[in-house]
């Protein structure tokens, strides 16, 4: 495929996704999940099975905690993930971990995919 091909392919499949903030289609849970399990653990339970507990005190909300909250949308957590949540008033918050955009559409996949259906 040329590279005009591959530009049409990024326009007609890539674009309604950063539109509409739902995830890529080439979003890949596992590599979402193995990417949280070594970048989030440290501050978050990322799984139940991830063999040790969080260090940061408080710890981050658990993930099963972040995926059953129904308002925790696509857009809402790429938002999040893009975005630096330490200030001078907070000094614990969330600093913005700088992934790419592959890593968060993988990430947020990941967490959506945990989501308990009802």
């Amino acid at each position: 495929m040329n590279a005009f091909g591959r530009f049409a392919l990024i326009l007609v499949f890539g674009l309604p996704a950063v539109a509409t903030g739902k995830v890529g289609i080439a979003a890949d849970p596992a590599a979402g999940r193995s990417l949280a399990r070594s970048a989030c653990a440290y501050c978050h339970v990322v799984t139940d099975d991830q063999g040790f507990a969080p260090v940061l005190r408080p710890q981050g909300p658990d993930f099963a905690i972040i995926a059953a909250n129904p308002k925790n949308t696509a857009k809402k957590l790429r938002t999040f993930l893009l975005t630096t949540h330490k200030n001078v008033r907070d000094s614990t918050g969330m600093p913005n971990p700088i992934l790419k955009n592959d890593q968060i559409d993988n990430i947020v996949s990941f967490i959506l995919g945990e989501r308990k259906k009802p």
